[in-house]
């Protein structure tokens, strides 16, 4: 039976021991492990460029795209994870939303975003007959769903943080997992993979990249 994803786990999350003043973060991460893999440089030139991010948690990855001149939303559904994306010093005009992210989406304009990211985020979570047809409708011609996702045979590592080892709140249900089953259902949503990527310590893949568009060149 599957675990509910609900915002108690990413409340939590949120409440980890952390500095006062936190510093501006310096890059995309991309995987689970900091440092590994690529950054904003597969996005191209950004500047301007409307990006919306799906469960952006404590807004770190959305930071890093806003110093690149991109015009930012991070959407989370977890109070506590939108309150300490406010609390970083220093960040310019991003907007901050407490929102599920679908109930989000079905709000927007058609053909309103160049970009949606998803880093590890709702969309891994969500379920994907309900939220890719609002992603699908919501991108600008050209535009392209880029989002990381954990590789199947990843497991959630309690030891990278060791504030939840001993929670008693279930850790989160992904809705889909593995490359192959995010392809099928990309197509399925009338979507299609151009780019892919796997990431992860040495020559471990913990992690995919996954571009998709309508249709189109990858990056």
């Amino acid at each position: 039976m599957s675990i509910p994803n609900t915002p108690a786990f990413w409340n939590q999350l949120a409440q980890r021991q952390h500095p006062e003043t936190e510093l501006i973060p310096e890059r995309w991460e991309l995987c689970q492990y900091p440092g590994i893999g690529p950054g904003v440089e597969i996005l191209g030139n950004i500047e301007n460029l409307d990006v919306l991010e799906l469960g952006c948690g404590d807004g770190s990855n959305l930071i890093a795209l806003s110093r690149h001149g991109a015009k930012c939303v991070g959407v989370d559904f977890a109070a506590e994870q939108v309150n300490r994306a406010k609390q970083h010093i220093g960040v310019g005009s991003i907007h901050w939303v407490k929102s599920e992210a679908a109930d989000f989406l079905t709000e927007q304009p058609n053909y309103c975003w160049d970009f949606i990211v998803s880093i590890f985020g709702a969309l891994e979570f969500s379920n994907p007959s309900r939220i890719l047809p609002q992603v699908r409708r919501v991108l600008k011609p050209g535009g392209a769903l880029v989002f990381t996702t954990a590789d199947s045979h990843w497991l959630w590592q309690r030891n990278l943080v060791p504030e939840l080892m001993d929670s008693e709140l279930p850790w989160p249900h992904r809705a889909i997992t593995g490359l192959a089953a995010w392809t099928a259902i990309l197509h399925e949503q009338q979507m299609q993979i151009v780019w892919h990527q796997g990431i992860g310590p040495t020559e471990q893949v913990s992690a995919h990249i996954i571009w998709a568009e309508r249709g189109g060149k990858p990056p």
